[in-house]
């Protein structure tokens, strides 16, 4: 591979060389153009003196002799060749990287709270994935060992016992700790109401609302597959034998049994499925080719792991989807776009609005967007605690401040919604948090 220096040595010789083409250019074109105008000027004084016609026949002769065009598009022409050589030399030694086009605003990494904040988010993707050597060797070379508390680290360890359980297709330890988890979170919960007040109450009653339910659902899902087990155990332990009298009643007693003890809880909300899955029974041992397929499917074990993995991470406090490989795949998606705009914006190809913006939203997907923050529609407005988003009757979502303004002027507790024509009482809506 050539060094910089012998690069920036030829790329010199090339420029020395393309400047003495130039001067060699000038002055051949100079000295044509000035023989011209001497020509043209002799010609102009014989004018006076002599006949038009014999003046301007030889005028004519003597220029088509010399050929004057012919000797300035030669020397232009070498001139230009010359030019288009120095470009190519440039763009095969001169490549330039791709985050050159990114403004300087992408260079935040030289800080060191932004290496030690990178490196922990680094770790913890580790210790989610069980790469636990790996994370303590990276701990340890860079001396941040504390910034990963024990309780994180217990943490992972028993997500990575509970999801090796679940890849051998082993659905209780995880039901055990949904059910362990979900108990000392009701109690918790009865023992800290007293102790939240204003906002603060309201944004823990929505985030352990919402993780409820994903709790539940995650119950539910496994308990499925847990059922579907039974039944195809079932099938497989009664093949072979005798299946007339008693032993046909109670083939599948298991799994009867099963559905008894863990889907009458879910009997309310979830009864439709419930009787969908009673018709697994007459299948049996062909379930992977019946109708029930995809509930037993691989893809449907795979789901269930990534999605307890989730609910996992976020009852302990922690990203539900792994930082590194979301931020891995929005950049393999977004710096691609980023850097084409950029490129465009250096060439000139492009208008830009004079409002400071520079770069257009970049869409990587619903999958990819995290909205941390709400503008209400009416004031444009950002929420804050002092101005949260509140839901109206209708479904319509705008901040509380834009709501009041609107209330002010109808002298009640009605509110008119700006977006349809639905009133909703002040009273009864709801305060959202993000």
């Amino acid at each position: 591979m050539t060094s910089p220096e012998v690069l920036i040595g030829q790329l010199h010789d090339e420029c020395k060389h393309l400047a003495a083409i130039h001067q060699q250019t000038y002055e051949t074109s100079l000295k044509v153009v000035n023989s011209m105008i001497q020509k043209l000027e002799r010609a102009k004084r014989k004018l006076v003196k002599a006949d038009t016609f014999n003046v301007s026949r030889k005028l004519c002769d003597a220029l088509l002799s010399e050929k004057p065009h012919t000797t300035l598009s030669r020397e232009f022409k070498k001139l230009h060749g010359n030019v288009l050589q120095l470009g190519k030399s440039i763009n095969k030694n001169l490549k330039r990287s791709s985050d050159a086009y990114l403004d300087e605003s992408t260079h935040g990494l030289e800080y060191p709270e932004s290496k030690f904040e990178i490196a922990r988010v680094i770790v913890q993707s580790l210790l989610r994935e069980g790469r636990f050597d790996v994370a303590d060797s990276i701990l340890q070379e860079m001396k941040i060992s504390g910034c990963i508390p024990d309780s994180t680290r217990k943490a992972f360890e028993e997500l990575q016992h509970l999801c090796n359980a679940l890849r051998k297709r082993d659905v209780l330890p995880a039901i055990k700790w949904i059910r362990s988890f979900s108990s000392k979170s009701s109690n918790s919960k009865r023992e800290g109401r007293s102790s939240k007040k204003g906002n603060d109450e309201s944004a823990h009653g929505a985030w352990q609302m919402q993780l409820t339910v994903s709790l539940r659902k995650l119950e539910f899902q496994l308990l499925k597959l847990r059922y579907l087990q039974l039944v195809q155990e079932d099938s497989h332990t009664s093949n072979g034998h005798n299946h007339d009298g008693e032993h046909n009643e109670c083939r599948h007693s298991r799994s009867i049994k099963f559905a008894r003890e863990n889907f009458a809880e879910f009997a309310h909300e979830r009864q439709r499925e419930i009787e969908n899955l009673a018709g697994a029974l007459l299948f049996g041992e062909g379930l992977v080719d019946s109708p029930y397929r995809d509930l037993y499917s691989d893809q449907a074990w795979e789901d269930a792991a990534l999605q307890f993995e989730s609910v996992f991470c976020k009852a302990h406090n922690l990203a539900g989807r792994d930082p590194v490989m979301v931020a891995t795949i929005a950049s393999d998606m977004a710096l691609p776009k980023r850097v084409k705009y950029s490129s465009l914006i250096r060439s000139g190809k492009t208008l830009l609005e004079q409002n400071g913006s520079t770069h257009p939203e970049i869409n990587v997907g619903k999958r990819m967007r995290f909205h941390s923050t709400f503008v209400c529609p009416v004031s444009k407005e950002v929420s804050s605690k002092s101005n949260p988003p509140v839901l109206l009757s209708c479904g319509h979502v705008i901040s509380r401040d834009a709501m009041l303004r609107i209330n002010s002027a109808r002298h009640n507790n009605n509110v008119k919604c700006p977006t349809c024509p639905v009133e909703s009482d002040v009273t009864t809506v709801i305060h959202m948090n993000f």
